[in-house]
C-alpha cells in the first residue's frame, strides 16, 4: 500500500511541477518519505538512497524556484500593469534577479 501512495503522490508532484506549480516540490518530498518507508519495509537500500537524493533535489528546486513573468505581474491588485513592473519583470527574466543597476 505504501508503494501505491508514493507512486500516486510522485505522479501528482511531477504534474504540478510541469504546470509550473512550486508546491509540486513539497509533494515530492512527502512522496519521498513514503518511498523511504516502503524501502525500509522491504529492506531496499537503493530505494532509500534515491529518495534521500530526491528530497535534496526537491529542496534545491524549491529554493531556486523563479516565478514566471505572469506571476510577477499578477501581484498588482488593480489588474493594471505599470511601466516599472514590466521593467522589473523583464530584468528578472533576462538577468535572473532584481537588478537595480541598468544594463
Amino acid at each position: 500500500m505504501l508503494d501505491w501512495i508514493a507512486t500516486f503522490l510522485t505522479l501528482i508532484s511531477f504534474a504540478l511541477i510541469s504546470y509550473k506549480n512550486r508546491y509540486g516540490f513539497i509533494l515530492q518530498i512527502i512522496a519521498a518519505f513514503f518511498w523511504i518507508s516502503f524501502g525500509l519495509t522491504i529492506h531496499s537500500y537503493a530505494i532509500i538512497f534515491i529518495n534521500l537524493f530526491m528530497i535534496a533535489i526537491a529542496i534545491k528546486g524549491w529554493l531556486n524556484w523563479q516565478p514566471t513573468t505572469r506571476q510577477i505581474l499578477s501581484h498588482n491588485k488593480e489588474g493594471k500593469v505599470s511601466k516599472e513592473e514590466i521593467q522589473r519583470a523583464v530584468k528578472k527574466v533576462l538577468y535572473g534577479g532584481d537588478n537595480n543597476d541598468s544594463k
